[in-house]
């Protein structure tokens, strides 16, 4: 601690007596207190843990870094204290993958045993809906059938040639097959509302295989169709025929009864009295 020493005349006897009184340099100071630090300048003191910010260029900042650019260390500050960071542990790091992960069944039958007639009936379930979902997907990507009747372009309907789009003989096969199919297994002389379900799925299963290519389209429709195409005008023609034979009848009847031969004798007689 300085002193200052202060020199004290008390009177011209005692000219040649000193007395030194210590005096301290700062203001109300503390008995026993450490001395303060002393004031220094700003540039002179080291800021311990301070980051430091490397100028970055413009130029660095536009232009994407190159994969071999290795960026040098920051030296540290002489003076302050060296700060390691801890290395992760290989526990605690975890790898992501973009790819869902597989759960082993040989780890889970280890840990829980499964019963054999569990097993069996997890395994029936996943098969029936695996055969579900495919199904559903198959018939979901099949071709649909056009809206509207066949047979009719000009009211709504289509044509079942153009829709789909087969060469002419390709397409001339396939409908003289369905009518053969159809003459064989069906009643022509009823629609095909009117036929057993057990014969047009038969004629349909015969139909797809002899054409594999019937089997792309949703539930065979051009099946169904050229099957009520034929029925519709075989049905007709039957109908048609059973109405000129019940007219051909009743014709014969006419001609042949004695009662309309009397009748139209005595219309004569009449009509020839009348002009004479």
């Amino acid at each position: 601690m300085a002193k200052v020493t202060f020199v004290h005349t008390r009177s011209h006897r005692h000219r040649h007596a000193h007395t030194t009184i210590p005096v301290s340099p700062f203001y109300d100071q503390e008995p026993g207190a450490p001395p303060p630090f002393p004031p220094m300048l700003t540039d002179q003191l080291e800021l311990f843990g301070s980051t430091h910010h490397p100028t970055i260029l413009i130029s660095d900042e536009i232009l994407p870094a190159k994969a071999s650019t290795i960026v040098p260390p920051i030296p540290a500050l002489k003076g302050t204290p060296e700060i390691k960071l801890a290395a992760p542990s290989s526990k605690t790091n975890r790898c992501f993958s973009p790819y869902p992960k597989r759960v082993s069944l040989e780890r889970f039958s280890s840990r829980s045993p499964v019963s054999s007639d569990s097993s069996d009936s997890i395994d029936s379930v996943s098969d029936s809906g695996s055969s579900t979902s495919a199904a559903s997907l198959s018939e979901d990507s099949k071709i649909p059938k056009p809206p509207g009747e066949p047979g009719r372009p000009g009211r709504g309907g289509y044509t079942l040639q153009e829709s789909l789009n087969w060469s002419p003989k390709a397409y001339t096969k396939f409908k003289k097959s369905m009518h053969h199919l159809v003459e064989e297994h069906l009643d022509t002389t009823k629609c095909a509302s009117s036929q057993s379900p057990a014969l047009l799925r038969y004629v349909r299963d015969k139909a797809v295989d002899a054409f594999p290519d019937l089997d792309n389209y949703s539930s065979c429709w051009p099946v169904n169709d050229i099957i009520m195409m034929c029925l519709k005008y075989t049905s007709g023609r039957a109908r048609q025929k059973e109405a000129g034979m019940a007219l051909g009848k009743s014709k014969r009847k006419t001609h042949t009864s004695p009662v309309s031969s009397i009748i139209i004798a005595k219309v004569r007689a009449n009509a020839n009295l009348q002009a004479t």
